[in-house]
């Protein structure tokens, strides 16, 4: 009897248990992976105390140093004379017969038209050559004042003789064309200066000066020239029609764009910072450069045996 009852009880269990396994799931203990994967720590960096700069001791190497920095700047912002420009009335100088005959010499290499004097134009030019001596600075003009013409501007400083001559200004203008591509033309900012100079629809021509003199001793000239109609814009189709190789050989290039000779030219300055390694520089049409920011980019000093710079705009 009692092992009867034993028995219905075991068969109860085995039932039950078949029965709910189903709607139930069996308990299972969670077991982490082995090994446990490595986790790397994120590192985040603190941020660095502000410690104020301490002012140099007076009479420290540090602090006249600094003096020396102070008195060469205050040297290349300021000038010891007034500022002497031309034409600064109605009769024609030399500089600008001079500036037309040698723009009028490569128009003739490139078979185009030469250029008329237009004495109006020059005393515009002169006059913004004047301001911006003595603003000391090189930027192109407002458009309004120059409407419907192109313009070149010129900057040079030399310890002995004029900072800038007219034939020297040319001289550099013109040497951008190795910047011009004769195969496929269009608008280039590092050859504008040469198309200004050779744009066959251009008709005249005006040019200005500004010489001064810094407390450095430097003799600096601004050249600012003008041409009418305007040139170097429109499109491939302008260029060509515009821009004619004439005599011209590329192959002449070969000869300015070395490094060994003093006509090199370098791409455009950005903010007033060139390359180096350079002898001439161009300047982007848009920027506006000081002269005391000139002098630190091309290293002219004194006493450090740079004595000459010029830059075309």
């Amino acid at each position: 009897m009692f092992a009867g009852v034993v028995c219905i009880l075991l068969l109860w269990t085995v039932v039950e248990s078949n029965v709910y396994t189903g709607f139930y799931p069996q308990y299972q203990p969670y077991r982490p992976p082995w090994p446990v994967p490595y986790q790397t720590p994120q590192y985040q960096p603190q941020p660095k105390p502000i410690i104020p700069e301490r002012p140099p001791i007076p009479g420290s190497p540090q602090w006249k140093k600094m003096e020396f920095i102070k008195r060469y700047q205050a040297s290349q912002r300021s000038r010891t004379s007034e500022v002497k420009f031309g034409p600064r009335s109605k009769a024609k100088i030399s500089f600008e017969k001079i500036a037309l005959l040698h723009h009028n010499v490569h128009r003739r290499l490139h078979q185009v038209r030469e250029l008329t004097l237009d004495h109006k134009m020059s005393e515009k030019a002169a006059r913004y050559a004047y301001k911006l001596a003595e603003e000391m600075r090189i930027a192109h003009s407002p458009w309004k004042d120059h409407q419907w013409q192109s313009e070149n501007i010129a900057a040079g400083c030399k310890v002995s003789g004029p900072g800038l001559s007219a034939f020297e200004a040319v001289k550099y203008w013109y040497q951008t064309v190795c910047n011009h591509n004769w195969y496929s033309p269009q608008p280039n900012e590092k050859s504008r200066p040469f198309t200004n100079m050779i744009w066959k629809s251009s008709k005249k021509f005006g040019i200005g000066y500004a010489s001064f003199r810094t407390k450095d001793k430097f003799n600096c000239t601004v050249v600012v020239a003008r041409y009418s109609p305007e040139g170097s814009k429109g499109k491939e189709e302008d260029y060509k029609s515009n821009v004619i190789q004439g005599l011209f050989v590329p192959a002449s290039c070969q000869y300015v764009n070395d490094r060994d000779k003093p006509e090199f030219v370098q791409p455009a300055i950005q903010n007033c910072k060139p390359s180096k390694d350079f002898h001439g520089q161009m300047v982007e049409k848009e920027s506006s450069c000081t002269f005391s920011q000139l002098f630190s980019a091309f290293g002219a000093s004194r006493r450090k045996g740079k004595l000459s710079f010029r830059v075309v705009l």
